[in-house]
């Protein structure tokens, strides 16, 4: 069976000199930004099963304004955890559902795909070995049946998409 992980950063947020790093809201850019990734996402049939988003406020902006009917999972460790928080969080997926979208921040998303990716376009792979930009989405495929299955170094990464 296949599984497929969606991996995101969040879109461009305000600088938030006035606010905590938790509550910086997207800006106009960021707002704009997941519009577009969010209809670039249906038109290529990416249509997650379930979000996993961290609970700041940038993510959460980022996961509404992709405009899906879902609700979110939200996952606090996703916030300032590591990588391994993030495959935790991947591997703790629904098993009924054959797709996650992991919606996070750098440097851990980053990390969490460079951890999980290890074949595919070369192009693809060199983007995200490069590093994780504002707004970009991976898609990575896994053989696994079940969530617990993916391991570091199992996926192949079969889309990538910069809206900038």
């Amino acid at each position: 069976m296949t599984k497929t992980v969606y991996f995101l950063r969040h879109a461009k947020a305000e600088n938030g000199l006035d606010k905590s790093d938790f509550e910086r809201s997207l800006n106009d850019e960021g707002v704009a930004q997941a519009k577009e990734l969010g209809g670039l996402m249906r038109d290529k049939g990416y249509e997650p099963a379930q979000f996993i988003v961290s609970p700041a406020k940038r993510t959460m902006d980022t996961f509404t304004n992709l405009g899906f009917d879902a609700k979110p999972d939200t996952n606090e460790k996703l916030y300032n955890g590591a990588g391994s928080d993030y495959l935790d969080a991947i591997q703790n997926a629904d098993d009924g559902k054959d797709s996650v979208c992991v919606i996070g921040h750098n440097p851990s998303i980053s990390d969490i795909t460079r951890m999980l990716i290890v074949s595919g376009d070369d192009e693809m792979v060199f983007k995200v070995i490069s590093g994780f930009k504002k707004g970009m989405f991976v898609a990575g495929q896994f053989e696994a049946d079940h969530w617990k299955d993916i391991q570091v170094k199992s996926g192949t990464i079969t889309d990538l998409i910069l809206t900038d």
